[in-house]
């Protein structure tokens, strides 16, 4: 896939994913987020989004988060998540994932529902294998992970 055809699709299905995230994992919160996805190789961001409705008050820091969750996972090469190196004190939070092309990185949800939400993105996005986001999911105890791969296979 092209990736001019590969933002395409991030940007036309990142509002149904997150749809989905936020009815199963959090439906007292359907707001948005942003998205980050960096190149795997090289590190440099190749899109950031804004996804669904962000409250003003909360678009500088999920825009931020967003950055920093797929920049530190880049730069811990042994890790594939960002919650590996979660560290609230400094607030550094789930929510970024590996693959072999690129990092996904979301942030204006719960830590886990982000991480869900960058996972599920990442399998429709055909980045990931379906056995490869749950085993990712279960290094964080992502419990969710399962029942939202399900609802977008459909």
């Amino acid at each position: 896939m092209s990736q001019i055809l590969f933002f395409d699709e991030v940007v036309e299905n990142a509002p149904i994913i997150l749809e989905q995230t936020t009815c199963l994992m959090c439906p007292e919160r359907t707001t948005g987020g942003y998205l980050c996805v960096l190149e795997e190789e090289s590190g440099v961001p190749v899109l950031v989004l804004k996804v669904g409705m962000v409250p003003d008050e909360k678009k500088k820091k999920y825009f931020e988060f967003a950055q920093e969750k797929a920049n530190r996972l880049w730069l811990t090469h042994s890790h594939f998540l960002s919650s590996q190196s979660r560290d609230e004190s400094q607030n550094r939070f789930g929510g970024a994932i590996r693959t072999k092309d690129y990092i996904f990185s979301f942030s204006g949800l719960t830590e886990v529902a982000d991480e869900a939400f960058s996972l599920a993105l990442a399998v429709f996005l055909k980045q990931l294998e379906i056995d490869e986001a749950i085993a990712l999911g279960s290094i964080s105890q992502n419990l969710p992970i399962r029942e939202l791969l399900q609802l977008i296979k459909k």
